[in-house]
């Protein structure tokens, strides 16, 4: 009789690892999603204040990350508040949620490309978020 139990009692310790390490799996994986989703909502609002920009001023922002950081949250001519996020302040560059600057390339006058590096924080392969 002590055996069936000791057997029964292995088996349900190894059932709730198991069940533990699937719930970390699914919590990990629904973070990684979340974490996609913040990225893909703020390179929405930073491509909306660089073109609420361009239209306003007749160009876009230069400069590194940060200084376009710094011109979209107010440090312009007409000190005009273009982005207000916690992450388009003097002082923050405009970073993704894995703490990479965005990449923003201008291809012509009036159009740029918008870049995450995404979750590996190496740009150019298949997790970046380009918009």
């Amino acid at each position: 009789m002590n055996l069936k139990r000791d057997v029964l009692l292995t088996v349900v310790v190894v059932l709730s690892a198991l069940l533990l390490i699937a719930l970390l799996d699914i919590g990990m994986t629904a973070r990684g999603q979340m974490r996609i989703a913040r990225c893909s909502v703020q390179m929405t609002n930073v491509r909306g204040a660089l073109q609420t920009y361009r239209t306003t001023y007749g160009n876009f922002p230069t400069g590194d990350v940060r200084r376009i950081s710094a011109i979209l949250g107010g440090e312009n001519p007409r000190q005009i508040l273009f982005l207000d996020t916690e992450n388009a302040n003097r002082s923050i560059p405009l970073i993704d949620p894995w703490k990479t600057p965005l990449r923003i390339t201008y291809t012509s006058a009036t159009n740029f490309t918008l870049e995450s590096a995404g979750p590996n924080g190496k740009f150019g392969d298949a997790d970046d978020l380009i918009r």
